[in-house]
């Protein structure tokens, strides 16, 4: 495998973040609009919630490590955004296909990463966490 030393990584983390706050804002304003019915706000409920847990995977928090060990990785991280791409396809407005198609489209980046970017080792991860 070809490994890559992204001076940018800081710059990755910065878009994640951004990501992530932009998908617990987008909730949020979705929640208050109340349009859509029940499973409506139920998806935007989901969006909030993974939002913040796409926000504090980016701190190395105990918790993370242990039980959400795939936001660790470039490709989790990918797999991630595709998925919160698809949960953000629930209403027919021209925003909430732009947000899934860019989060789809990152997801894609991150994926792709993930062949040339060198994550943290499990083993190093595994050493750090108190089972």
């Amino acid at each position: 495998m070809v490994q890559v030393n992204i001076a940018g990584g800081t710059l990755f983390k910065i878009i994640y973040i951004a990501l992530a706050l932009t998908v617990i804002v987008f909730g949020i304003v979705s929640l208050i609009s109340f349009s859509g019915g029940v499973i409506a706000v139920f998806f935007r409920i989901y969006s909030i919630m993974f939002g913040a847990l796409l926000l504090i995977s980016e701190f190395n928090l105990e918790f993370i490590k242990k039980y959400f060990f795939f936001m660790k990785k470039t490709i989790g991280k990918g797999v991630f955004c595709i998925i919160m791409a698809s949960t953000l396809l629930n209403t027919n407005n021209w925003y909430s296909w732009g947000f899934a198609i860019g989060f789809a489209a990152i997801g894609v980046i991150f994926i792709l990463l993930s062949f040339f970017v060198q994550d943290t080792s499990e083993d190093d991860v595994y050493n750090d966490t108190k089972v």
